[in-house]
């Protein structure tokens, strides 16, 4: 199971920076026909079976010009049985 943890543009961005030849997108998701537009992305090591970081960027109205963006590093828990 994987928590999402916010972090900082920065701390993101040189987690992407270092190993950006060995991650590969998890997962992405897009709305842009709603009225407020959304896109995620979960970015990981090829090798792993969990991501490492996600993008997400937010509109509160279609007509907002410039996207809002929270980042986030993942921790991940092991299920309990």
């Amino acid at each position: 199971m994987v928590v999402w943890i916010p972090t900082s543009k920065d701390v993101y961005g040189a987690i992407f920076r270092e190993h950006t030849t060995r991650l590969t997108v998890f997962s992405g998701f897009t709305r842009m026909e709603d009225h407020s537009p959304r896109m995620e992305t979960e970015w990981g090591f090829r090798i792993a079976d969990e991501p490492l970081i996600k993008s997400v960027a937010t509109k509160k109205a279609v007509e907002q010009k410039e996207w809002d963006y929270e980042y986030f590093i993942a921790l991940v828990k092991k299920d309990e049985d």
